[in-house]
């Protein structure tokens, strides 16, 4: 990934930051939802987790809904916009969190040093949201996120089919977004960052299951690998959605996780 590539992502994250949390499937909007993602960290991680590293934290989803359930919470982000919002938050809400600086998308050019943030420090489990696709090579990321994992501790992705569904699918999205909007709804954030420069360069943005993400953790070395759907969560979500919202929302999330 080019250095203008990486410098338009850091700033569409930046501009993201204010209103992101103000999407459905984004933010957190009802107690059912908060009960349903606190039951499937509490099923997920590891038993005697104590420390956890949120890579991509963006406004603090995952690293608020962990120190709410008791957990030492650490966050990495690389735009300071995204950082600034979930350190508001977290203060607002009385949690106690780090959050760092640092950048979450490696390649083979940048090796760990990204990383280099954390002092070398390391975590019972490291978990993101909505991150691996993002990253151009996904088997390096995970390996640097591997790193930063105690011996056995878990690495755990949660994800989504975003741009891989059905031709019939994506053309609901589009109208949905559309319609959205006119009736005074969110506009959806941009990502012509990703979109321009497709799949050779995030080859996990348009997956059609979980399968390529799976197989990038086995490539890391991560081991006792396996994935699943969250259509729990997503029923959940959808529930408290609008008609405009659900069509606009065809993805399917899915969660890989593995050993270190």
């Amino acid at each position: 990934m080019t250095t203008d590539t990486t410098s338009a992502v850091r700033e569409h994250w930046d501009r993201a930051a204010k209103t992101y949390d103000g999407l459905r499937g984004h933010g957190l909007f009802t107690d059912r939802e908060r009960a349903a993602w606190c039951g499937l960290l509490d099923r997920v991680l590891p038993s005697g987790t104590k420390r956890v590293l949120d890579i991509g934290t963006g406004t603090g989803f995952l690293a608020l809904l962990l120190a709410e359930m008791g957990y030492a919470v650490t966050g990495v982000d690389n735009a300071p916009g995204m950082l600034d919002t979930a350190s508001h938050a977290a203060r607002d809400a009385g949690h106690d969190i780090r959050f760092v600086l640092g950048r979450a998308v490696l390649t083979e050019a940048d090796g760990v040093g990204d990383l280099a943030a954390l002092h070398g420090e390391t975590f019972d489990a490291v978990v993101s949201r909505h991150v691996l696709w993002t990253m151009p090579q996904p088997e390096v990321a995970l390996r640097a996120w591997r790193g930063a994992t105690a011996p056995g501790g878990a690495v755990i992705a949660i994800d989504g089919t975003w741009w891989g569904g059905s031709t019939r699918g994506r053309a609901g999205a589009v109208v949905g977004r559309a319609l959205r909007h006119a009736l005074g709804g969110p506009r959806e954030h941009g990502t012509a960052v990703y979109s321009r420069n497709g799949a050779e360069t995030f080859p996990l943005m348009a997956v059609r299951s979980p399968q390529p993400a799976h197989n990038a953790f086995l490539r890391s070395g991560l081991h006792d690998v396996r994935s699943e759907y969250l259509d729990g969560i997503d029923t959940v979500e959808r529930r408290e959605m609008s008609f405009a919202d659900r069509l606009a929302s065809p993805w399917r999330r899915y969660l890989v996780e593995g050993t270190a």
